[in-house]
């Protein structure tokens, strides 16, 4: 991964360069046309080592979908991690799974929360609730946005005070009523939401 992240920062920002890696070895290559600014390379997982490669030599982390317990244990390490490496701390972004619905029940209905239980409990690097197992939908804090407005937000919120810089609303389970729960979001949700 390190050698990717190499090769890409060279080609984004010499004119021409070679390398003689691990896996790669090539000389005089150039890319055109080059970016015009930088592009941030981020890093996804939720593992403490996608958190110690993010750390080290990435622009961002993006842990995809996280309880919120690993979460914040995540982000001390990363903060830890960037400094010991003489760096600012990455970007955050995280994707839960979201739900809104004017009904919290509704929304949670749609969630499919068995399922995502279920998942939960095979993150061997998770934090794990205090029975040791994923039981109930409020061991899917931050793997799960569900109900109403205001408890998205909440979510939200939550997430922005732990750490987080970029969220992403993941509506796979709401493909039937997309176009409602895009109007939730744009409307109710987005203009309440930590900037």
């Amino acid at each position: 991964v390190r050698e990717n992240v190499d090769i890409l920062r060279a080609a984004w920002t010499e004119d021409v360069f070679s390398h003689d890696g691990d896996v790669f070895s090539f000389e005089d290559v150039w890319v055109r046309p080059r970016p015009v600014s930088d592009i941030p390379i981020w890093y996804g997982g939720s593992t403490p080592l996608a958190v110690s490669w993010a750390a080290e030599f990435c622009d961002g982390w993006l842990p995809g979908r996280i309880n919120m317990p690993t979460f914040v244990k995540a982000i001390k390490k990363l903060e830890r991690e960037a400094k010991e490496h003489g760096r600012p701390r990455p970007t955050v972004g995280a994707i839960p799974i979201t739900s809104p619905d004017e009904d919290r029940q509704k929304a949670l209905d749609s969630a499919n929360v068995q399922g995502l239980l279920d998942s939960s409990n095979k993150r061997d690097k998770w934090v794990k609730p205090e029975g040791g197992k994923f039981t109930k939908v409020e061991d899917l804090d931050g793997v799960l946005l569900a109900g109403t407005p205001e408890d998205i937000v909440e979510g939200v919120e939550k997430f922005v005070q732990s750490g987080l810089n970029h969220l992403v609303f993941d509506l796979r389970m709401r493909f039937d009523d997309w176009d409602y729960c895009l109007d939730l979001l744009g409307q109710d949700i987005l203009p309440n939401c930590p900037r």
